[in-house]
Parts: structure tokens; C-alpha cells; sequence
């Protein structure tokens, strides 16, 4: 029954590497979409501008080459991890994408409709970016994309995807990302990565970041959350 039980919580790479000393380093598919679209809320929609609603935001940036993407979530009355809103940007090949306007609006947009309990960014891009944030009074945290944080931030998008415990609205973008996102094993766990370059990932990385924190704050302590 232990094994039958490990069988279901853990993706099969992990359960070889724990229960049959199979060591992997290849990749296999992050997201089964079957479970996704079980989290899609045909009655869902994008949140509408409510300064009551404590959003968790994270952002992945790019300058060149790949796309950048804001993605925001919120715990419903029932505690539940939520989807609010998302953009994603494709950079023009040759051209360099202009942060400012694009995330830094866009944060900005939420800030001023909502209340952003968070925003989690990897400083990598979003150095000079984050500062003029910090100071129109964003809440600006740096989350960095190092080995620890990409195992802890994809572990939990799993978990809240196999449990069917998020709710998403639909979006092709997303459910683009999602089938691109593979996890990658390692002796650290595991991780969301790509197999190629041209595959983008960026709004699955940006969930990830948001719903931690989400998920973090709803374990540690009441909240007053909206309801609708």
C-alpha cells in the first residue's frame, strides 16, 4: 500500500530514484494536460480591478530571444489558489524587448487595481527595473532562479496541478507553455525546464513563482481573504 500510495504522489523518474535506486538525468513531461485541463474553470475569468484582492505575482523576463511573462494569482474564500492574470510578450527577432514598457506597465496596472502582496522576479533582467518599482512602491522580491528554487517552485506547481487544487481560466498561451515545460531530474530533485530552445516555458516559470508564494503565505497564518 506505502509503494501503491508513493506511486501516485511521485513522478516516475522520482520513484525510481527513491524506491528502486534508479538514478535518471533525462526529462519527461511536466504537466500532464489531462490533469491541467481538469483545473481549467470554464467560469473563471481574468480578475476585474478589486484594491481588496491580495495578489501573488511572479515574473520571468527576457531581453532577447525568448518571451517574458507576469503571471498573478489569489486565494479564493475557500483558500483555493486561483488564477487572476497573466501577459505574455514575444520580442520582435533583433530587437530588444523594452521592460519598462511592457512588465513595468503592466505591474504597475496591478498595483494600482489590486493589492499585490508580492511580486517574485529572478534579478537576472529585472535588476534596473525592479528598483524604479520598488520605488513607486511595488512589493518588489528577489527569487533568484538558482538550482533550490526552480526544485521548490516546481514541486509545488505539480502538486497543486495533480491534486487538482488550482483554478485556471482558459488560455492557450498558458496551455502552450504547459505542454513545452518538461521536468528535468537531478540529485537535487527535480526541476521545469525545456528541451528546445525554441519551445517557450516562460508563463509555466511565472506560475510556478506565483503560486508559491501563494501557497506559502496560505500555510503560514490567517488571511483576509476576498470573496466574490
Amino acid at each position: 500500500d506505502y509503494y501503491l500510495e508513493q506511486r501516485s504522489l511521485l513522478r516516475p523518474a522520482a520513484y525510481n530514484r527513491l524506491h528502486q535506486n534508479k538514478r535518471s538525468t533525462g526529462s519527461e513531461s511536466f504537466i500532464d494536460m489531462d490533469k491541467w485541463d481538469a483545473c481549467v474553470d470554464p467560469d473563471l475569468r481574468p480578475a476585474l480591478p478589486n484594491s481588496d484582492l491580495n495578489l501573488y505575482v511572479g515574473v520571468d523576463a527576457s531581453l532577447k530571444h525568448d518571451t517574458s511573462a507576469v503571471v498573478a494569482v489569489y486565494l479564493n474564500e475557500d483558500n483555493r489558489v486561483c488564477l487572476a492574470k497573466h501577459r505574455i510578450w514575444t520580442p520582435i527577432k533583433g530587437e530588444t524587448l523594452d521592460l519598462g514598457a511592457t512588465i513595468g506597465n503592466f505591474l504597475r496596472e496591478l498595483h494600482q487595481n489590486f493589492n499585490l502582496a508580492s511580486v517574485h522576479y529572478d534579478p537576472w533582467q529585472m535588476a534596473d527595473l525592479s528598483m524604479r518599482l520598488e520605488r513607486d512602491g511595488l512589493p518588489m522580491q528577489e527569487y533568484p532562479q538558482s538550482s533550490p528554487n526552480l526544485t521548490a517552485m516546481s514541486q509545488n506547481l505539480f502538486e497543486l496541478i495533480e491534486h487538482n487544487s488550482i483554478s485556471l481560466y482558459a488560455s492557450s498561451q498558458l496551455r502552450k507553455h504547459a505542454t513545452h515545460a518538461t521536468a528535468v531530474e537531478s540529485t537535487r530533485g527535480w526541476r521545469i525546464s525545456k528541451q528546445k530552445a525554441a519551445n517557450k516555458i516562460d508563463g509555466i516559470v511565472a506560475l510556478a513563482m506565483a503560486t508559491l508564494q501563494a501557497v506559502q503565505n496560505r500555510n503560514s497564518g490567517p488571511l483576509i481573504i476576498a470573496s466574490f
